[in-house]
């Protein structure tokens, strides 16, 4: 017998093993749906062959925040929303001056009624003035999905369904370890010690150094701490 490749031939199959076309099945499409769901789901969580170990990437995102018009505010300057009271820090351009990359939104809130919080649950609105700390630019947002936070604000980051779990975090950066920096230790030991290999020289002394160096980095340069919710999809990263 053929193995079913498809839904609909895996489908078939399951219907001719309760006895279709021979015995009448009282089967909606539906609750066959969901039982070839539950079937996955319970192959992919106990059986060895239903996961496999891979390596994901993923481009850490910054709150968004677009303009009706092309008004330039000054990187690293404080903007401030007239109705909503929510101050950011812009951090760059995108979009042809229509799109503001921001982060860190504050507002006031709780104490005194003067202290700004951090806070992601009130945002820019759409359609209110935005004015530059610094620069005394002014704009209008967009009359509608003017807001858009990003992984950066909301310290976390959205992981696909279809992972069931996280091992480790590659760290961000390497110091004593890379060797495509001119100035790092390890190009300057390949640079000026490695070519004496050929020439009769002992691998002990790299092997050390290659040691010491890794032992430098554990110190410094620690792997990301991370907290991974299945349930939400979410991967939170300690970092900040």
């Amino acid at each position: 017998m053929t193995q079913p490749t498809t839904r609909a031939t895996l489908k078939d199959y399951a219907k001719r093993k309760l006895g279709h076309p021979v015995v009448e099945l009282n089967i909606d499409d539906d609750q066959m749906e969901d039982c070839i769901d539950d079937a996955l789901e319970f192959f992919q969580e106990y059986h060895f062959d239903g996961t496999y170990p891979t390596f994901l990437k993923h481009q850490i995102t910054a709150s968004t925040l677009k303009i009706t018009s092309n008004v330039t505010f000054t990187a690293g300057e404080e903007i401030t929303g007239g109705t909503t009271g929510v101050k950011a820090t812009v951090h760059e351009y995108h979009s042809a001056n229509t799109t503001i990359r921001y982060k860190n939104p504050t507002v006031k809130s709780g104490g005194d009624g003067n202290t700004y919080y951090a806070n992601t649950t009130t945002t820019f609105g759409n359609g209110e003035t935005v004015t530059g700390g610094t620069s005394g630019a002014s704009a209008t947002t967009a009359s509608s999905s003017a807001n858009s936070l990003g992984d950066f604000d909301n310290e976390y980051i959205t992981i696909s369904e279809n992972i069931i779990g996280i091992k480790g975090v590659i760290p961000f950066h390497d110091t004593t370890a890379s060797t495509t920096n001119m100035f790092s230790v390890n190009y300057q030991y390949a640079l000026n010690d490695l070519y004496r290999m050929g020439t009769g020289a002992q691998m002990g002394n790299y092997v050390f150094t290659q040691q010491n160096l890794s032992m430098i980095n554990n110190l410094f340069n620690t792997i990301p701490r991370f907290r991974f919710n299945r349930h939400k999809d979410r991967l939170y990263l300690d970092i900040r």
